[in-house]
């Protein structure tokens, strides 16, 4: 019975969390993927930021450039704050994939 409750307290913990920036993620990458995620464009500096990001994921790769992709993509970001659309931005509305091949 514990094992039960345990696994479904696992799993709704699971549910619940985003997996936008997952866990053991450096800071400095976190930033880049909370500031670009919701606003890639899908093309450009503002994308490879957020490919970067995640794709790459180490500190070597995103230190050096945590400040300007932060920039970029807040300057991107809806002044109301927006809803929480999730589209990545692309032109015809569709949901972006991380594991697409480019």
């Amino acid at each position: 019975m514990q094992l039960r409750l345990f696994v479904a307290a696992m799993a709704a913990f699971a549910l619940s969390a985003c997996d936008s920036s997952p866990s053991g993620t450096p800071q400095s990458c976190t930033d880049i993927i909370e500031a670009c995620h919701e606003v890639d464009p899908g093309t450009g500096e503002e994308h490879e930021c957020h490919e970067t990001a995640h794709d790459v994921g180490t500190a070597e790769a995103c230190d050096p450039i945590v400040a300007r992709c932060v920039m970029l993509c807040e300057a991107l970001t809806p002044v109301d704050g927006g809803g929480h659309d999730h589209d990545g931005g692309d032109v015809d509305g569709g949901a972006h994939d991380h594991d697409a091949a480019p």
